[in-house]
């Protein structure tokens, strides 16, 4: 997988994309949502980060996910049938085509200084 890739992913999942997991996205899995083998492809639409508990158990069990190509939410439906919903980290502005360096998020303003009204250095 390209190093560019690699990143965007970490970026945009941040975590394992399994419902209720923290476990960060540099101690996880990239998996294919859909498999290599059923003609899966190896880009940010079918690839998300899963810790090695939550990759065995999406291949063990009936638990099943797709992603929202719109969102880019991991769709979980478990074994009773109930969806859960993951979004991503960060929404980085759409999924790069295979090989392009990922978008980078917009800036953030620097925090205002000085009092409330805009005068002198913080009261504190």
């Amino acid at each position: 997988m390209p190093a560019d890739l690699r990143r965007h992913l970490a970026v945009r999942d941040g975590t394992c994309r399994f419902p209720g997991c923290g476990r960060p996205a540099a101690r996880c899995d990239t998996d294919h949502v859909t498999a290599f083998v059923d003609g899966g492809a190896t880009d940010a639409a079918n690839l998300l980060h899963l810790c090695r508990r939550q990759h065995r158990l999406k291949h063990e069990t009936s638990w099943c996910v797709r992603v929202d190509q719109r969102t880019h939410d991991a769709v979980w439906t478990s074994p009773t049938g109930r969806q859960h919903v993951v979004p991503p980290a960060v929404v980085v502005g759409g999924d790069p085509p295979k090989g392009s360096p990922p978008t980078s998020p917009p800036p953030t303003s620097p925090p205002p200084t000085g009092n409330r009204d805009g005068t002198g250095p913080p009261p504190f």
